[in-house]
């Protein structure tokens, strides 16, 4: 999907249509919460089957430990379209300083959660890793359509082509 995505934002950046930059990422949020929601229900529903399918070993707390690394999973796909959305408007930078940040911070932190809580401790290592990544590229993406793109898009002006007319004045 990545690659994907960064010659629709250039070529929309390139047009300066800051709105249509947002309804693709707004779209893109819709669609990866929806299909999260979805993923999630499975999840509830069947965790422990799944993870004794997997495993061929049958653990009582499967569904919290899936539903933790579905959830890390989920803030992984949250993040798809803010990285090459914050590479297009000039804040590479940023995306690598959060890369560095999460992963030095994730090395302790999955090493102590692991130490008190085990395999779960792991997984919400990983939760918490993905909500900071998450938080750090989310931020700036709004800050930035709150400066170039603000509210919903104007309406578009009518004209013959939005009508679906031939144009001009009328007049033969």
């Amino acid at each position: 999907m990545v690659p994907a995505l960064y010659p629709e934002f250039i070529r929309l950046r390139d047009r300066q249509d800051w709105y249509g930059i947002k309804r693709v990422t707004v779209q893109l949020f819709l669609t990866i919460g929806g299909f999260s929601i979805a993923l999630m229900g499975v999840a509830m529903l069947m965790g422990n089957i799944l993870l004794t399918w997997m495993l061929h070993v049958h653990w009582h707390g499967g569904r919290h430990l899936i539903m933790l690394m579905l959830g890390s999973a989920v803030l992984g796909l949250g993040i798809v379209p803010l990285e090459p959305l914050l590479t297009v408007i000039g804040q590479v930078s940023r995306v690598l300083r959060t890369r560095i940040i999460v992963t030095l911070t994730y090395l302790p932190l999955v090493y102590g959660m692991t130490r008190l809580w085990r395999l779960e401790g792991a997984a919400a290592a990983g939760v918490v890793a993905g909500l900071i990544m998450f938080g750090i590229c989310l931020r700036p993406v709004l800050a930035w359509f709150g400066q170039m793109a603000p509210g919903r898009a104007p309406a578009r002006p009518v004209t013959a082509e939005t009508q679906g007319g031939e144009g001009g004045t009328g007049t033969s």
